[in-house]
């Protein structure tokens, strides 16, 4: 009896660790970036995207050969994930980065 509770117990705590394993639902994000070439169309200098929430749900986005602009107006919603952003190059001079005002 001992085992077989224990044994529920595991295959339930599995299907929790599994449950919070999958990506957040694109539904509840206005922006959802899956790669550089998303960033670029949907990001890249955008003067204003005001509230909107952004997700990026690469694991990394290697920006070799781009050059950003920075993203300005934006009062929203960023959550990166923890990805990693590969060889960035900022257009403009100064203290420039990808959010802006």
């Amino acid at each position: 009896m001992k085992k077989r509770i224990l044994s529920l117990f595991l295959v339930l705590s599995m299907l929790v660790g599994m449950f919070a394993m999958i990506p957040v639902s694109a539904e509840e994000w206005d922006i959802v970036i899956e790669n550089v070439d998303q960033w670029m169309e949907k990001l890249n200098g955008k003067s204003d995207l005001g509230s909107q929430k952004i997700c990026v749900t690469a694991k990394e986005l290697d920006f070799s050969g781009k050059t950003l602009s920075p993203i300005t107006k934006f009062s929203g919603t960023f959550d990166g994930n923890g990805v990693v952003l590969k060889n960035i190059t900022m257009s403009g001079g100064g203290d420039v980065g990808l959010f802006c005002t």
